[in-house]
């Protein structure tokens, strides 16, 4: 903080047999000794913080906004294995460490998509109060990570249901403010659908999404460059369910079986009360199959550039 004192955040701490979020404040007299100088130099920044400059902010080269060459791709890629089970709350982690009975959990990195059988679980359309509940309680119980794309318009008054996404282990994205077709939508509105619903998620979370996604998956050059401006990467998909159209959860589970593979993104909703309905025998199918679910981020090991677009994971089996 400003005056020098810490604020932890925990956001699935085991309490009491449950999985909560938990804030700890460390004064500033007892903080002093525990900071390196990377810590005092980041409590002297946020002091006295530089105004944000989105005109700073640079969109990779080339020219092209494609954002799959970015990707260093390992020159050996093994068969992609599961990721190993874990006893800490929140979502399973590859790397995380069996920590045993009584035993807090270690810190660990981020899971190596590299070395894993990994896609990406997305929900578009949220936050839809009861289902978003639901559908986190399927997540849990499958120890299993997703990326939720939220409608900025919303959010205020559900901010709680945001907070709560991100507290179970989930990653938050921005999907636009009134769900309109970007590439269709000029400059000065494109700010407001973007820059806007970046403000409300960043108010509910104190940080600014990593990632956005296009409502119909309609991006062009300027959205995505606006994008970027957010310091976001635009997230597309390669497995459709179209559980929207539909809304049957047999046809859900076809299209994930039909079309997943390694490194897949897969596109389904939150605002369905069937999407939430087939979540549980999606969840059960790639668990048979080894599938380890991480977020959109993890899946490309955090070389989603902001101000590029993907559609599948840095790992991709054909």
């Amino acid at each position: 903080m400003k005056d020098g004192s810490l604020t932890l955040f925990f956001p699935a701490a085991a309490v009491s047999g449950s999985r909560v979020p938990k804030v700890v404040r460390i004064g500033k007299d007892a903080a002093a000794p525990l900071l390196s100088d990377l810590g005092r130099a980041a409590i002297a920044a946020l002091a006295t913080p530089a105004a944000w400059d989105p005109a700073a902010v640079t969109v990779p080269e080339p020219d092209s906004v494609k954002g799959d060459p970015v990707y260093e791709v390992p020159s050996e890629i093994g068969p992609g294995e599961r990721a190993r089970e874990s006893d800490g709350a929140g979502p399973a982690l590859q790397l995380a460490p069996l920590s045993g009975s009584g035993v807090a959990p270690s810190a660990v990195v981020a899971p190596d998509a590299r070395l894993l059988r990994a896609v990406a679980l997305t929900y578009d359309d949220g936050p839809a109060r009861g289902l978003n509940e639901e559908l986190r309680g399927h997540l849990d119980e499958h120890h299993a990570a997703a990326t939720f794309f939220l409608i900025g318009n919303i959010v205020p008054g559900q901010e709680d249901l945001v907070a709560a996404t991100s507290a179970d282990g989930h990653e938050v994205g921005c999907h636009s403010w009134t769900h309109r077709d970007l590439a269709r939508t000029g400059s000065e509105k494109l700010e407001k659908e973007i820059g806007h619903t970046t403000e409300v998620i960043r108010d509910a979370l104190g940080r600014r999404p990593l990632v956005m996604r296009p409502p119909y998956g309609a991006r062009d050059k300027q959205v995505d460059e606006r994008a970027g401006q957010d310091g976001q990467s635009v997230q597309l998909w390669d497995v459709d369910t179209l559980d929207w159209q539909h809304k049957n959860g047999d046809k859900t589970l076809h299209a994930v079986t039909s079309q997943t593979r390694r490194g897949s993104i897969i596109l389904m909703h939150e605002i369905h009360q069937a999407s939430v309905d087939a979540t549980p025998r999606v969840l059960q199918w790639l668990d048979e199959n080894d599938y380890t679910l991480l977020t959109c981020s993890e899946l490309g090991q955090n070389q989603m550039w902001a101000g590029k677009h993907y559609t599948h994971g840095l790992i991709r089996e054909a």
